[in-house]
């Protein structure tokens, strides 16, 4: 079984009085996209907002591509995710998917340092 996965950067622009991308300006990027394609050839694309993972409670996030899958991680997940840790999800929505979930070392930053 041969999986492929890949971490973009997605960098983001805002409207508006600019005071949230003052603030998402001092963690780095402010959010990251992993891109992975399952044994069937399906690829699926998350983004992860680094504000989302800093959550004290469980969190969902919905992958695109040619249908969604549901994603959710546990707040020790989302902690290691932004400690820099490799995590890998293992599910079968319709069918078997493995999602691995790096954040790229430029987003998120100073915000695993917190737990």
């Amino acid at each position: 079984m041969q999986r492929t996965w890949m971490a973009l950067l997605v960098l983001v622009s805002a409207c508006g009085d600019g005071s949230s991308v003052a603030a998402d300006a001092d963690i780095g990027v402010p959010e990251f996209r992993i891109e992975n394609v399952d044994d069937s050839g399906f690829v699926h694309g998350v983004t992860f907002r680094c504000l989302d993972l800093v959550a004290d409670t469980p969190q969902s996030f919905v992958s695109d591509g040619p249908h969604q899958h549901t994603l959710r991680l546990e707040v020790a997940q989302m902690q290691s995710i932004l400690a820099g840790e490799l995590v890998e999800l293992i599910f079968t929505d319709g069918h078997e998917h493995s999602f691995p979930i790096q954040k790229p070392e430029d987003a998120c930053v100073g915000l695993g340092d917190a737990g």
